[in-house]
This record gives structure tokens, sequence and C-alpha cells, in this order.
């Protein structure tokens, strides 16, 4: 990693760090602006995906979690419509476990034409739309036991690939994120999957994004709502298809979860399981 510390022993902000050429990592950020148009700050299962496909048709490239940071293992996919296309893996990761005293949320993130989609981003709402002022929110909902019951699927779907941490340092690297973010967002480790906490935590999040974001910037939007309220919001005309519906049950039972393309992904790096046993091919 790079030094943080300037001439006079503080540490320096992400713009600085920029500025001085020293931040492999963040300095195309510093030298590209643009305004991000749309932050979905919906949390995860809350039909972020399916919005996220629903903007690209508007011709906004919204990114999703996915495509701006990379898997949970760090492993990239090989499917093209999920590959990163935007590395703010080092941004949200120092943001993430504190390494950063004053983050530069508008240097960081101005290579962003479109917008984000997901946690991490979805997490620092406020931030963000506070860097841009221009930027719409759409706050995605669904009802709250619904939400719960898919969040604690794609825990446990996540959680079953653990494994790769004891044979991977990246994939190491990559649950330590998500056990902390997990914790900042959720209010406990990633495994602590409870019915009263995570709803509360889930209520807390929406109330916040509701009593921060001025009206004329905010579009509640809930899971079945479709296109019209999307395209009356960012004055687009609705679309002649139908709205997208991204990481539904069928999606998954084909292989289109997270944790099944992580675990393809593992195999093709050379990570092999015979009877339940799994290691590393040299």
């Amino acid at each position: 990693s790079c030094a943080r510390l300037g001439a006079a022993g503080g540490i320096l902000s992400a713009t600085e760090r920029c500025r001085q050429g020293c931040c492999r990592e963040y300095a195309p950020a510093a030298l590209i602006h643009s305004e991000m148009k749309v932050l979905c700050a919906g949390l995860s299962k809350t039909g972020t995906s399916s919005v996220t496909q629903a903007l690209k048709e508007l011709g906004i490239n919204v990114l999703h979690f996915e495509e701006y940071f990379g898997t949970t293992s760090g492993m990239r996919f090989d499917d093209s419509s999920k590959k990163v296309t935007l590395d703010l893996r080092p941004f949200f990761e120092d943001l993430v476990h504190g390494r950063l005293q004053d983050p530069d949320f508008e240097s960081s993130l101005a290579s962003v034409e479109g917008g984000l989609s997901d946690i991490p981003a979805a997490y620092y709402f406020e931030e963000i739309a506070a860097a841009f002022p221009e930027c719409k929110i759409i706050l995605t909902q669904r009802k709250e036991q619904e939400w719960y019951a898919s969040m604690r699927n794609h825990v446990q779907e996540v959680e079953r690939l653990r494994w790769l941490s004891w044979l991977v340092p990246e994939a190491r690297k990559g649950f330590a994120f998500f056990d902390r973010e997990h914790s900042l967002v959720y209010g406990g480790l990633h495994y602590q999957c409870d019915n009263y906490n995570m709803l509360a935590k889930y209520r807390q999040h929406n109330a916040r994004v509701k009593a921060t974001i001025s009206k004329d910037r905010l579009l509640v939007w809930n899971v079945g709502d479709g296109w019209e309220p999307i395209c009356t919001f960012l004055g687009k005309p609705v679309p002649e298809v139908d709205f997208p519906h991204a990481n539904s049950k069928e999606d998954l039972r084909q292989g289109g979860s997270s944790a099944s393309r992580l675990e393809t992904a593992s195999r093709r790096q050379g990570i092999q399981g015979t009877n339940g046993k799994w290691s590393q091919k040299a």
C-alpha cells in the first residue's frame, strides 16, 4: 500500500494522495471529473440488481456491487455481464476498514459517470449525496419479512463458501471486508443473521434515507412498482420492454447467484473438491 503520511507526519486525505500521485488506486478518479447521476440507496436484496438493469436500459450506466467491487473472495467472474468495469474496491476497502481519516467522496468517486447500486455505496448515501448534489437517490424497498428471508438465504449461500478463506489469501481478505461491512450495515457479523436486529437496522436505514434526502431528489421504489415511477422521476420515456427481474428464484436455480458464480470462479482458479474435501491445486 502507498504511504499515507505527509511531510509533517499527518495522515494524507484521499484527495491529497491523488494530487501527489502516490496512490495508484485513487489517481484515475482524481483526473476524471463527472457527475454521478443516480445512487440506489436501498440495502441488498431489495431489488437492487433489477433496478440497476432497468437504469442501464434507460441509458444510465449504474454499476452494481459486483461491477465496481468484485466478488466477496476477490475472484473475478468470467460472465461478461458481471465483470468489474470500474474498480472502486481500494477506496471502499479503506473506507469500511476505517483507514481514511477524512474520506473525499467527490474525488474518489469522480470517475463514476452513471451511478452506483447496493452496499457498500448505499450505506454511505448521505456522504455521496452531499458530494454530488445533482445526483438522484432511489431507495429500493420490499416487504420486511420477504427482505429478511431473502437476506438470510443470501447470507447462508455466501457462508457455505467461507472455506475459500482458509485456502486463498485474497479470499481471506475479502471475507474480512464482508464481515466488517455486515457489522457496519446490519449490526453484527455476517453469520449473525437474526430477524429482530437485522429488521431494526433495515428500518433505521430506510428511515434515515427518507429523513435526510430532500423529496425532490428521492424516489422510494418498492419491489413490483415497475417502470413508471422510475421513468417519471428521471424524466425518461417508459421502455417497450418488460421490467427486468434479476436474481429471481429461477436465476438462482440456474446458477445465477453470487455464491454459484463464486464457486465456479474458484474451480477455474485451481481450487478443486473431491467427496467434500477441498484443496488448492499446485
